[in-house]
């Protein structure tokens, strides 16, 4: 389900659960043993897709985190965009909104990762560990003070005779 690659002081942990690379809770707990390995040997980690996918997402829905999490990276009103719209992005869309870094060639891609990744690995792990702290524990402390409910909610929608069908329908696209 996983592969965890050495450079250096960089670990390069590559997704590889089928084409999609659908995150279920088995590929949860390889990932979760897969970091615990990056935590103690290496200074940095580059998590790497599938050749068409980096990840369709989840086998179930968890809608709250994803929500959070997209509006953190690309702001409120893109990500409000996206989800009501549903649409699938062109890279150059996901770079105009924020969602990537940079572009670069395909065959330069993991190389560039890990290079910056090494980069970063230079600094304090534990001030990097704080500063991420301050980014991402409002977005945690939300998400446990509602994801029961919201994504109960959402559940409840997702698995309706009426959604199942629209999205058949649209899984037929690929």
């Amino acid at each position: 389900m996983i592969t965890l690659e050495s450079r250096d002081k960089v670990a390069v942990l590559r997704l590889e659960n089928g084409v999609t690379n659908a995150i279920n809770p088995e590929f949860v707990r390889h990932i979760t043993q897969a970091l615990a390995e990056v935590r103690d040997h290496y200074q940095g980690l580059v998590l790497a897709g599938g050749a068409k996918f980096f990840s369709i997402g989840f086998d179930l829905p968890v809608p709250l985190l994803a929500d959070l999490m997209l509006r953190q990276l690309v702001g409120d009103r893109a990500a409000t965009t996206l989800l009501y719209g549903g649409e699938l992005l062109t890279v150059a869309a996901a770079e105009e909104i924020g969602l990537l870094d940079k572009l670069v060639p395909e065959e330069e891609l993991e190389e560039s990762c890990v290079k910056m990744i090494a980069d970063l690995a230079i600094f304090s792990r534990p001030a990097f560990a704080e500063i991420k702290a301050n980014r991402v524990d409002p977005l945690l402390d939300r998400h446990h003070k509602h994801h029961q409910a919201k994504n109960q909610a959402f559940l409840d929608c997702w698995f309706s005779p009426a959604v199942q069908e629209w999205l058949c329908d649209a899984a037929k696209k690929f």
